[in-house]
């Protein structure tokens, strides 16, 4: 146990020596929730209670890791793209725009959006993966690995539970060769979410010449 309590969001420095997540649960359901950051042994190094009664609902560290950057929603319909110092200061907005989108953040702490949230390569950002969910006669899940420069698209066939099902959150090991994600069947009329693990594909390699080669291995990580 490192803390007890309801947070949301999870997000960690690049060096992997800081946590930092937003107090509640998700969705957020309390007043301006705080950006607490933390060390990986629980301790609270500081809170960031985001400037103009923004309530952060998405966040990411940068690549040196001294700021962080968070989404927030300034009216009904709009939303705003912030980053701001680890102690609370030098708050920027970057731009507004319609509708939720999350995002990942480039080597040059430029951002990637996406209505799914996507993961960006650790060391090749040319490379994303992100859930995708589509709805008809059968519910589809799966996480895409999409390289940016051709628009080339290949399944990492992340489905262990059978349709329907839900899968969300990747996120990349430091080495670029597996992604963990949050992954859990649709069951029952109406269908519902009955459970939510952690499962990861191992073993994924991109190749010198941009070409991808993918060898899908299911793990069940208990909680």
């Amino acid at each position: 146990m490192i803390l007890d309590g309801k947070f949301a969001c999870l997000t960690i420095s690049p060096n992997g020596e800081k946590l930092a997540f937003i107090e509640g649960r998700y969705p957020l359901l309390i007043e301006n929730p705080k950006i607490i950051i933390a060390d990986t042994s629980g301790r609270i190094i500081d809170t960031i209670r985001p400037p103009r009664d923004a309530i952060a609902s998405w966040i990411k560290f940068n690549k040196d890791g001294n700021k962080i950057y968070y989404l927030a929603r300034i009216n009904s319909d709009t939303f705003g793209y912030f980053r701001i110092n680890l102690d609370g200061s030098g708050e920027e907005l970057f731009f507004t725009r319609e509708g939720f989108y999350y995002f990942d953040l480039f080597s040059d702490d430029s951002l990637y959006l996406l209505s799914n949230a996507p993961a960006l390569h650790p060391q090749n950002s040319n490379y994303v993966v992100y859930p995708v969910h589509r709805h008809g006669i059968q519910r589809f899940g799966d996480l895409i690995l999409k390289n940016l420069l051709t628009g080339e698209e290949d399944s990492l066939h992340a489905d262990p539970f059978g349709l329907p099902i839900y899968i969300d959150l990747p996120s990349w090991s430091p080495n670029g060769k597996e992604v963990v994600y949050c992954v859990g069947p649709l069951r029952g009329d109406p269908l519902r979410l009955r459970k939510l693990e952690l499962w990861k594909v191992e073993n994924i390699e991109i190749d010198k010449r941009m070409k991808l080669r993918v060898k899908s291995l299911l793990n069940k990580k208990d909680l």
